[in-house]
């Protein structure tokens, strides 16, 4: 299971129960949601419900010694669930071309199981829609803190925020407990009176009607006892209750009974639907007691009859009543509705579509759909690139602001971020050094986002957008060598203890503030003493790890520059113990005056031990880092300390 799930799980309160299968069944009698492990495994349990195991099977929970975790609300087990087990990503939606309202009335008409995350490029926290059988449930972390939002709160959240959400889906297979041995006497040895035999064999003629009555009522008292036993132990998987595992009236959803071969036809169009649904062309759906219908705006007016139309403008394409289960359609389906159906809704038929209603062509809007996906995706890649490079279009409805480059900086943070945590990341190149990850892997699967105060996509600055604008800067230039190159320098040439506190920051590093200010100490009368600079690098916490000065000038680097920077970073290690290093970059470069200031800073003495490179130690046990970075000609160098 991913570390970070694992870390957030084992904060939740703990809760009391038997070893064994007893326990997981003790569990499921107070409808339990959270996480239960006996050391190694993991099973999820939402409402009394096994919905996943990570890691092995209920076989090793017999017997054994348990730790519960009560999930601080059930959305959040069920999201962890679906988040450790195999998922399918289905789509890539821009907020501000299909809101996330439209996409949830698809998937929750469609049946839909899988989740909602919104979590790329907004950094006001995640945000998460669950679902299963087509109910859902909301979560958001925010914050810093990652604080817990639910239900109305977390969805509006999400659904006012902008950003690119994905849409995984995740099949959700209950689990059903395994019996155990209790001490407790069984029902039917309770329900079985030694007398029923008796009276049976009673051969008078006379009292044949009496006994027969008197068996029948202590079967049926029978039948009651083992009723109650028959739901205690009965099956998690049972198709009849799998619609309440979240705690709502049964849906129908994943019946796996034979009979129900219209609901299967119903999911697998939505599922077809949802497919094809994209944030260029959002879906229209209009839902009333009747009938529903998911429409295409794509689909052209003259494939819909007028008079089909006459009750309702908005509904090119319904659905006639029958008292069955609605049918999810559009135009790409219409053709596969039968003849008597096609002539209630009034929908153009062409001669290709004839062609379409027959077996031999039921594979074609299959076909369609998928060539639709396929767009979708190629359009949605453009935009994110569009977005990337600051070139996506602006509404011209959309105001744009002008700011200058220092207004611009000083409201903007970059965030080290990866595509997937399953793939090699900056901690698993930290911890593997017996085994050295491959350095394209890590650099292919991180990005660097930047989150601002302003509307960055309506910002000019410079007669440049802003993202084209920060693109260009020394600083991001500074933040991609930072993490994509300069941990595998310090690997390759084996300067992992020389440069420890460095080398031991770049898992930690979370974002980096532009025009950041920090605080060096208390004054005199009680107020803290504070200087900006150009860069503060800070983790999670938001503690600075390394501070950066830019000397973006053509003459050498004036030692009284270096000289202020470690009285900084002396003050900055004497309150912040995460402090670890001052980085100085300059476009021109180090003369001797400015080398020499950091040997006299960093030396130690004649006797000293230390074998750190450009370490200022300021007590036994803290100290810092000098590192002197050039770039020239677009490349960075690390000129001190040596590698």
């Amino acid at each position: 299971m991913d570390r970070e799930i694992v870390d957030a799980v084992t904060e939740w309160d703990k809760t009391a129960c038997a070893s064994g299968y007893e326990g997981l069944h003790e569990l499921a009698s107070r409808s339990f949601s959270g996480a239960i492990t006996p050391g190694g495994i993991w099973a999820f349990m939402l409402n009394g419900r096994v919905i996943g195991l990570v890691g092995g099977s209920l076989s090793a929970f017999d017997g054994s010694d348990l730790t519960a975790y009560v999930a601080p609300d059930p959305a959040v087990a069920l999201l962890y669930t679906m988040q450790s087990s195999d998922r399918e990503k289905e789509a890539a939606y821009y907020t501000n071309r299909t809101p996330i309202s439209e996409v949830d009335q698809t998937l929750s008409a469609g049946g839909f199981s899988g989740y909602i995350e919104l979590s790329e490029n907004v950094h006001s926290g995640d945000y998460y829609i669950v679902y299963y059988g087509g109910k859902s449930m909301s979560v958001a972390f925010v914050g810093n803190q990652r604080r817990l939002l639910t239900e109305d709160e977390a969805f509006r959240r999400a659904d006012d925020e902008v950003g690119i959400y994905d849409v995984y889906a995740v099949d959700i297979d209950v689990t059903p407990l395994p019996e155990f041995e209790s001490s407790t006497p069984s029902a039917a040895a309770v329900s079985e009176p030694e007398s029923t035999e008796n009276e049976h064999d009673i051969g008078d003629d006379a009292g044949d009607e009496q006994a027969a009555l008197d068996s029948a009522e202590t079967d049926e008292r029978a039948e009651e006892v083992q009723a109650v036993k028959d739901e205690d132990n009965e099956p998690e998987d049972d198709p009849d209750d799998s619609g309440i595992i979240m705690g709502i009236p049964d849906t129908g959803f994943r019946e796996e009974d034979d009979a129900s071969d219209e609901s299967a036809d119903v999911e697998d169009d939505a599922e077809n639907l949802q497919s094809a649904t994209d944030e260029a062309q959002p879906l229209a759906v209009e839902d009333d007691d009747e009938s529903m219908a998911v429409v295409d705006e794509e689909t052209p007016p003259d494939d819909v009859d007028e008079s089909a139309a006459a009750d309702d403008d908005d509904e090119p394409l319904s659905v006639t009543d029958t008292g069955e289960e609605p049918t999810v359609i559009d135009a790409n389906t219409a053709d596969a509705v039968d003849d008597t159906d096609s002539a209630d809704t009034n929908v153009d038929t062409t001669d290709s579509q004839q062609s379409a209603a027959t077996p031999a062509a039921a594979d074609e809007p299959i076909a369609s759909l998928q060539a639709e996906l396929a767009s979708a995706k190629r359009e949605i890649n453009q935009l994110k690139q569009q977005i990337a490079d600051g070139t996506h279009t602006k509404s011209p409805a959309q105001p744009t602001q002008t700011l200058s480059v220092e207004e611009a900086l000083a409201g903007a943070n970059l965030f080290v971020r990866y595509d997937s945590k399953g793939r090699p990341t900056l901690e698993t190149v930290h911890d593997t050094a017996a085994d050295p990850v491959d350095a394209e892997e890590v650099i292919e699967n991180l990005r660097i986002d930047h989150h601002t105060t302003f509307d960055s996509e309506n910002t000019v600055v410079s007669g440049q957008p802003f993202a084209t604008m920060l693109a260009d800067r020394i600083e991001m230039g500074f933040v991609d060598w930072l993490v994509r190159k300069l941990p595998f320098e310090i690997r390759d040439t084996r300067n992992q203890n020389a440069l420890g506190a460095v080398y031991d920051a770049f898992p930690e590093i979370d974002r980096v503030e532009l025009r950041g200010e920090v605080v060096l100490g208390v004054d005199d009368e009680g107020g803290t003493i504070t200087k900006t600079f150009d860069m503060v690098v800070r983790n999670k916490m938001g503690d600075p790890l390394f501070v950066v000065q830019i000397e973006d000038s053509p003459q050498p680097i004036d030692p009284s520059v270096i000289e202020q920077l470690i009285r900084d970073g002396n003050d900055l290690a004497t309150h912040t113990d995460a402090f670890c290093g001052v980085f100085v970059v300059s476009t021109s470069y180090y003369g001797p005056a400015a080398l020499e200031a950091v040997s006299d800073a960093t030396s130690g003495g004649l006797l000293s031990r230390n074998k750190k490179k450009a370490f200022v130690s300021v007590s036994r046990k803290r100290g810092f880092h000098v590192c002197l970075t050039d770039r020239l000609n677009g490349e960075f160098d690390l000129r001190v300390p040596e590698l």
